[in-house]
């Protein structure tokens, strides 16, 4: 129990010091999400263009965040 407590003491100060809203404990970089809004994954969001006449990536971004502008955009 003792240990427990003092690995959730390690963590908070890891994340009074990041600035960050929130930190992962299995990937420094991934953050919970929501997908399909309902479900909360540890995840990336990973946005992608394709030709629509060749159908090939042609861009890429990831992040790690909930991004309501970039959902929007056709």
């Amino acid at each position: 129990m003792q240990q427990n407590k003092l690995r959730y003491e390690i963590l908070e100060e890891q994340l009074k010091a990041s600035g960050e809203p929130q930190i992962s404990t299995t990937d420094q970089d991934a953050r919970s999400l929501l997908v399909q809004g309902q479900v909360i994954e540890v995840s990336y969001n990973l946005q992608a263009a394709v030709d629509d006449k060749h159908n090939l990536v042609v861009a890429t971004h990831t992040i790690n965040r909930n991004d309501k502008k970039m959902h929007s955009q056709p």
